[in-house]
């Protein structure tokens, strides 16, 4: 399984090779009230405050900090610290032009100024939810001193820019806010019972379990960022705490999945988004069984989380792995007969091969699939594509075979790529290709 949160980009020290400099360009600067400007550094991440003197009387505290959730990132998901492109591998998708941008951070004394930017900048309250990647993390600290609500923040805010960096459209939802919560009391910075944020929450829990009014997890698992609520949230925390404290790796895994799909999209990112939603519901069942044991699961850990807030009850969950991949699979082979062809267009003849298979459709929804092939040399030089398999409805684990179609010829062929483009109903569009060596 791709583990994606190992390829996160880590922001608090890669930004682009233009943010080394102690001020980015102004094209890079963050919209802030006059007189803002960058007053320090932590690797490449740049600080922004409105004076120098409005860091010094927490400058150490606030840096060493933000070194400690740099390194827990790298410790507990294996950052890597380079600038980050998501498309990776033979297709790049949609995403083969996007950059993740370099993180800010603002510091704020003045209530006035920080709401200002906060409504100005569409971040106040819920909103972030549905407004899409921001890159800057404003903080407002009154008082010079930094206290346990301000670190629950950062963790928060920079929970929230990791997720970004692996998944472009950050979803599911309910991950990107769980594990935000999840890490805003998680750290060492933290004693979650000193926050007013962490308190609020247990309460919240109590009085929906109470009333008999909370909404089951699969619900939570599906709703998308502009309908998720502050209770959305409360369940996604439980869920979260659940995963990564009953066994290291879990959400490591389930992120990896995720963003090995969301790197194959290709067009539809509604489609994608609603995938990414299914998809992690379908990893999540399956690791528990079923959706009754999942929401059982989630209900015992819930109650001991109640019963002791600060040392919830440790059990032993039967569950399984991450597994599955609704990735198209490829079973063949390129033909080792040499066949005399002609290209129509020079007239020079060459010994061409052919891919000798068929793929299979993985998806645990319908859809449709096709697929093509073509071939490349060893200088990038690549042929154009033909089709293969023309379009047909599929569903899970059909197998089609691919028409015995002579490779296009390119000089000096080396590889034979095949392409399955594969569309979900009600969902996205991908592609996702493999290599097969021409070399005799």
């Amino acid at each position: 399984m791709l583990r994606a949160i190992a390829v996160f980009v880590l922001v608090l020290s890669a930004g682009t090779a233009r943010a080394q400099g102690a001020k980015p360009a102004a094209a890079e600067a963050p919209d802030l009230p006059e007189g803002y400007a960058v007053v320090d550094t932590v690797g490449r991440l740049p600080i922004f405050a409105k004076d120098k003197g409005a860091l010094a009387p927490f400058r150490t505290e606030l840096k060493a900090g933000l070194t400690d959730i740099s390194n827990e990132f790298e410790k507990q998901f294996g950052l890597s610290r380079e600038v980050l492109r998501v498309g990776m591998g033979e297709n790049k998708g949609m995403w083969k032009d996007e950059r993740r941008d370099a993180a800010f951070l603002v510091i704020f004394t003045d209530m006035a100024e920080f709401a200002a930017w906060e409504t100005r900048a569409g971040i106040a309250g819920d909103k972030h939810l549905g407004a899409g990647y921001r890159n800057t993390v404003g903080v407002l600290i009154e008082g010079g001193k930094l206290t346990p609500e301000h670190w629950a923040t950062l963790w928060h805010a920079f929970s929230h820019l990791f997720y970004r960096h692996v998944l472009w459209t950050g979803s599911p939802t309910w991950l990107d806010e769980g594990l935000a919560a999840y890490l805003s009391w998680a750290n060492r910075k933290v004693k979650a019972a000193e926050t007013q944020s962490w308190p609020a929450m247990i309460d919240r829990l109590r009085q929906l379990k109470a009333a008999g009014a909370m909404p089951a997890v699969t619900q939570v698992l599906q709703t998308r960022a502009e309908n998720f609520s502050r209770v959305d949230g409360d369940i996604a925390w439980v869920l979260v705490h659940l995963l990564m404290t009953h066994k290291n790796g879990l959400v490591n895994d389930l992120v990896g999945a995720l963003a090995s799909l969301e790197r194959c999209a290709v067009d539809r990112i509604e489609g994608v988004k609603s995938d990414l939603h299914r998809y992690a519901t379908f990893l999540l069942t399956n690791l528990f069984g079923d959706e009754k044991k999942l929401q059982a699961a989630w209900d015992l850990h819930l109650d001991d989380i109640l019963a002791d807030p600060a040392r919830p009850k440790k059990r032993t969950l039967s569950v399984g792995e991450i597994t599955g991949d609704i990735l198209p699979d490829f079973d063949g082979n390129v033909s080792g007969r040499p066949l005399p062809m002609t290209d129509p267009a020079t007239g020079v003849r060459y010994a061409a091969r052919r891919w000798l298979g068929s793929v299979i459709f993985r998806g645990p929804w319908t859809g449709r699939m096709s697929a093509v092939a073509h071939t490349e040399d060893r200088h990038d030089d690549r042929s154009a594509e033909i089709e293969i398999l023309k379009e047909l409805p599929a569903k899970f684990g059909q197998k089609e075979r691919c028409d015995n179609e002579s490779l296009p010829y390119v000089g000096g062929q080396v590889w034979c790529i095949i392409t399955v483009i594969w569309s979900l109903d009600e969902g996205g569009v991908y592609r996702t290709s493999k290599r097969y060596s021409l070399v005799q």
